[in-house]
């Protein structure tokens, strides 16, 4: 049945080519899906929504993030959005501005290539300190804030279990152990890593540089997702406790005893109000359920008290100090995120929270050793209280975002 009222379809046409206009909308280039708004227009809206609403505010922090996502068992997609960290709520998902998505997993190789526009523009942008936007003028300063995964890419540097591979600066992997160094050490010129260093193309690639950096801003301007960090930190403590386990339990088939300390912790992990399972693979090497940030918020908060009630699963001589460290890991994350105190004292105390952890070893249990400081534990107690210190807390310049790892 026609109808007189049904629309024309030309002016349908006319109508969608009207709304594409409005969007600067580009295609990514390479072999795989991927689009992006133009950065300038996005970051200049922004700027635009930001003058009506915080008319007395002229200095403006924008904030670059980047993050890979796994949609399916083949599937991967890397996000970019920008947002504004001057202002009160901008770490809500509404002030989340993304602008660009591409269809790859999270390697140099792929972001080179299929995002070398956003990289483009973004590197464009970084020269353009200030805004005219009507009548105002707007100091803009940019950051970018994203997993030390993502950093690390974007700084051409190599990955976490490499022999340099803090992003913020030149120590190695038996150096990260060393907590006798002041607060800011790993930020002067002599050990701190600087970006017109790595962008020269005569510069020898040494201390972890494998490519060249994709974006030239400051390197003490990249922000780690404090997420992400919690995430990493509480992979080790989480291994360390099945190692135990595991250790009990061949202890007991040594001694004709039915093994139950790896059962009992699975238990214990399950009483927390998460999904958790271990299976052995065909290598014959034990695997476990990989958790969320919200499930391991909810380890922290709620497994050392169920520890402490539970006999065996942790070896009598070091139960107490295991313990006490996830509490104070929990209570650490926490004050880490809302603290205003002094860069010293942030690093004092995530300093002894490191010599707690290492004073564990000395009871003869592994994964508390000298060897076992990861990158996020060294930035985690060098370079976040430096950041805390400039950034005011380390939150305010974090989108964070409870993700599955």
């Amino acid at each position: 049945m026609i109808h007189d009222d049904l629309p024309r379809s030309y002016l349908l046409i006319q109508c969608k080519n009207e709304l594409n206009k409005m969007v600067e909308i580009e295609r990514l280039p390479g072999n795989v899906p991927g689009a992006m708004i133009n950065l300038n227009s996005e970051i200049e809206k922004l700027l635009e929504r930001h003058t009506v609403k915080h008319s007395d505010v002229n200095d403006i922090k924008i904030k670059f993030s980047g993050d890979g996502t796994k949609v399916s068992r083949i599937s991967n997609f890397v996000i970019f959005s920008i947002s504004n960290m001057s202002i009160n709520g901008s770490l809500s998902f509404q002030e989340q501005h993304t602008f660009a998505i591409v269809e790859c997993s999270e390697t140099y190789d792929n972001l080179k290539k299929c995002c070398k526009p956003i990289f483009d523009q973004f590197n464009s942008v970084l020269s353009k300190r200030k805004w005219h936007i009507g009548e105002k003028t707007l100091n803009v300063e940019y950051f970018v804030s994203a997993d030390m995964k993502f950093i690390q890419l974007l700084l051409g540097l190599c990955g976490a279990t490499g022999e340099y591979a803090c992003p913020w600066c030149k120590v190695n992997k038996e150096g990260r152990s060393d907590l006798t160094r002041p607060w800011d050490y790993y930020h002067n010129p002599s050990i701190g890593r600087n970006i017109e260093d790595m962008l020269d193309s005569n510069f020898k690639k040494s201390y972890g540089c494998k490519h060249m950096p994709l974006i030239s801003l400051p390197v003490n301007h990249y922000v780690p997702d404090e997420l992400h960090l919690m995430l990493r930190i509480t992979d080790v403590l989480l291994r360390n406790l099945i190692d135990d386990a595991l250790e009990m339990d061949d202890d007991s088939k040594m001694r004709r005893i039915i093994p139950i300390n790896l059962k009992k912790l699975t238990e214990l992990l399950q009483s927390c109000g998460v999904s958790f399972h271990m299976w052995h693979n065909k290598a014959g090497e034990i695997e476990w359920t990989s958790l969320s940030g919200t499930e391991k918020v909810k380890l922290l908060n709620h497994l050392p008290s169920k520890l402490a009630s539970e006999d065996g699963v942790i070896f009598e001589n070091s139960k107490h100090s295991v313990i006490k460290l996830w509490e104070d890991f929990y209570v650490l994350y926490k004050y880490v995120n809302d603290t205003t105190d002094s860069g010293e004292v942030i690093f004092e105390k995530a300093k002894l929270w490191l010599e707690n952890f290492l004073n564990i070893g000395k009871l003869c249990r592994k994964g508390y050793n000298l060897h076992n400081v990861t990158p996020y534990m060294h930035c985690l107690v060098y370079h976040v209280p430096f950041l805390c210190f400039t950034f005011w807390t380390i939150k305010d310049v974090f989108w964070t975002r409870i993700r599955k790892k």
